[in-house]
């Protein structure tokens, strides 16, 4: 999710890239071994992504302050 926003898009900047990767590693392994979820996968890629548009939303609101 990092890769592609970052080499494709202009969205975001460093702190969305790190919540991202906080939000996709850390829900992964509470799925996958916390919970036993069927999919651990696909679901750490959409909180990777909600976590990285999400904050760049909120790096875009505050510099436009």
């Amino acid at each position: 999710m990092i890769m592609a926003f970052g080499l494709f898009t202009r969205i975001g900047r460093r702190g969305s890239a790190f919540a991202a990767l906080l939000a996709g590693t850390g829900s992964w392994a509470w799925m996958r071994y916390g919970m036993n979820f069927a999919y651990p996968y696909l679901a750490s890629l959409a909180a990777a992504l909600a976590a990285y548009l999400g904050v760049a939303v909120i790096e875009k609101l505050k510099d436009n302050k």
